[in-house]
């Protein structure tokens, strides 16, 4: 069974993907900082923005930021909090399907 980071939603399928596993989830190396720390949400969030702006050819700015906003406030670890990030618009149901579905291919 695949087990993914509780801030990014990366599959964290070889031991190279983890950064930390601790009492709060199980975190890949792109939202650990060097020390072992989990990074800040604005630094996640940012590393969100670029992946899809990057992996999903195409994807606008304001498109990238409401996908990973949509996709951060989907994960347990995002639910308790009320980071600035994670306050504004989301992707919609397709926009959020089209872009996973592309991020598979």
């Amino acid at each position: 069974m695949t087990t993914f980071c509780s801030t990014c939603g990366m599959p964290l399928e070889k031991k190279e993907d983890i950064g930390v596993v601790n009492t709060s989830g199980s975190f890949c190396r792109y939202c650990v900082n060097i020390d072992g720390t989990v990074k800040n949400s604005d630094q996640i969030f940012a590393g969100g923005v670029s992946f899809f702006m990057h992996t999903v050819e195409g994807t606008p700015l304001d498109l990238a930021e409401r996908i990973t906003r949509r996709n951060m406030k989907s994960l347990p670890y995002w639910k308790t909090r009320n980071d600035k990030c994670l306050l504004g618009d989301e992707a919609t149901d397709e926009e959020y399907a089209d872009a996973m579905k592309k991020v598979g291919e």
